[in-house]
């Protein structure tokens, strides 16, 4: 078996054990459900870099107000480029969000931005100006004050 022989046999298995969705994928929760970090969107995702061209609807509106990569409509959009100048918008939005990390706030959107080959520069200056002497940032995170580093709450 070869490498691509390998990755195909995956997509398919995968495809075929994931739509239609499972039960557990009915949007309770959107955000839970939906978008990159737990839901369809970052199967899908992971799925379509991998070479597939399964074409499943995602439903970007119930994920409306929620302008993270991870869990929001941004990271979703992301996926489908169903509308990059709300993309855009959303980027934008989400310059100054408080926590200053990947999941929900400003560089997560950074990287949205560049893959889409969108424009950031504005959230890239305001990320620079907050950040404290050591190089870390005071982040806002489920009503608390952290400074983190690591993958999904840090900045690293």
């Amino acid at each position: 078996m070869t490498l691509e022989s390998g990755i195909a046999a995956i997509v398919a298995d995968a495809e075929r054990a994931a739509w239609p969705p499972h039960d557990l994928d009915a949007p309770v929760e959107p955000f839970e459900q939906l978008g990159l970090y737990l839901g369809r969107a970052g199967m899908l995702w992971a799925l379509r870099r991998l070479g597939s061209a399964l074409d499943v609807p995602i439903d970007v509106a119930l994920l409306r107000g929620n302008a993270s990569l991870l869990i929001g409509e941004t990271g979703v959009l992301l996926v489908t480029r169903d509308d990059d100048a709300r993309l855009q918008t959303l980027i934008d939005a989400n310059a100054e969000h408080p926590s200053w990390e990947l999941l929900w706030g400003s560089p997560g959107t950074l990287i949205a931005a560049r893959h889409a080959e969108l424009d950031a520069s504005r959230s890239a200056e305001i990320l620079w100006a907050r950040r404290r002497s050591d190089g870390l940032w005071q982040q806002r995170c489920v009503g608390r004050d952290f400074v983190l580093l690591g993958a999904a709450h840090g900045f690293a």
